[in-house]
This record gives structure tokens, sequence and C-alpha cells, in this order.
């Protein structure tokens, strides 16, 4: 998966396979690739919950950083 993010776009690709190799072994045994596709969107979808899950956590306890201090904190960087 590859992911190109800033603050007013995200383009993401997926690529799948869509051939049988008997060397290139697949993890569920066999080639699918809407289910592949499928799985790797419900994963996705899974990380984005986790990440607002975090920021509601900070949020509630007050450290939730402003776009201000996050930006100050990249260039010190």
């Amino acid at each position: 998966m590859f992911r190109l993010q800033n603050s007013l776009l995200t383009i993401g690709l997926q690529v799948v396979r869509c051939f049988e190799d008997e060397d290139v072994h697949h993890v569920n045994g066999k080639v699918d690739p809407a289910e592949d596709a499928e799985t790797i969107n419900f994963e996705l979808a899974l990380a984005d919950v986790a990440q607002i899950e975090k920021r509601l956590e900070r949020l509630k306890k007050g450290r939730a950083k402003t776009k201000e201090e996050q930006a100050s904190n990249e260039v010190a960087l």
C-alpha cells in the first residue's frame, strides 16, 4: 500500500495479485483479488479507528496539539 498525504488530499494505491504461480504463495492459499482488496480496506479502516481513538484520548486529557504546534514541531526537526 502506498499513501501520499497532505492536509487536503490523501491518495491511496492498492496492488493485489491477479495471477496464479506455484512459486508465489498466498497467505490464504488462494488468489482472490476482490477479497484481498476488501481485506486491505478493512485493515485501513481499523487503522483509521485507532488514530481517531488516540486523538479522542489526547483531547480528553487536554494534550491535543493545534495545527500551529504541529507545524512548529515539524520545523524544529
